[in-house]
């Protein structure tokens, strides 16, 4: 089996490598950088899940021999003016069939939240924040806040699963 992700960031591919081999213990996984064709820093969920499926679509086409193609966008949403940072993950199948899921919501802090309001992009903006070179390539926002009880990776990783359950459990699905 082979799955292309649609993206390069270690942190991502290595969390779908973890939740695929949970499952399909054979699987070739690999990623390869896919144009989201959204903005740097999505907002809302319409605009998060678009991109992760571009992401997907452009990573199951990307080879011939693709089984599946994953695509994830971090995005941020805003509620009664809060924000929040979380992520789409969108698998699709050779077969034209897709699952989806989607990471928790952390609140941002306010200063942050509003250098993305101001056109900023969260992984930068929390390089400047924390003074740590390129966070989301390491344990991420999540993994910041949380003083590194919950890493970025394993984040992403349980929302891949939750993504892959439509094919995990397709006696139940189909």
């Amino acid at each position: 089996m082979k799955i292309i992700v649609g993206s390069k960031n270690p942190v991502k591919v290595a969390a779908i490598k973890e939740a695929v081999q949970e499952f399909w213990k054979d699987a070739e996984v690999s990623g390869i950088e896919i144009d989201s064709t959204v903005d740097h820093q999505p907002i809302g969920d319409e605009e998060g899940y678009k991109g992760a499926l571009a992401r997907a679509k452009g990573a199951l086409h990307s080879e011939e021999d693709v089984d599946f193609g994953i695509g994830l966008e971090d995005f941020c949403v805003e509620i009664e003016g809060d924000m929040y940072t979380t992520g789409w993950i969108v698998m699709i199948g050779r077969d034209g069939r897709i699952g989806k899921s989607c990471e928790g919501r952390i609140l941002l802090p306010d200063k942050v939240a509003n250098e993305i309001r101001n056109g900023g992009e969260l992984g930068p903006v929390m390089d400047k924040v924390t003074g740590i070179d390129k966070v989301k390539h390491k344990d991420g926002m999540v993994g910041i806040v949380t003083k590194g009880k919950i890493k970025r990776k394993d984040f992403i990783t349980h929302a891949a699963i939750l993504a892959m359950a439509r094919f995990i459990s397709e006696e139940i699905y189909d």
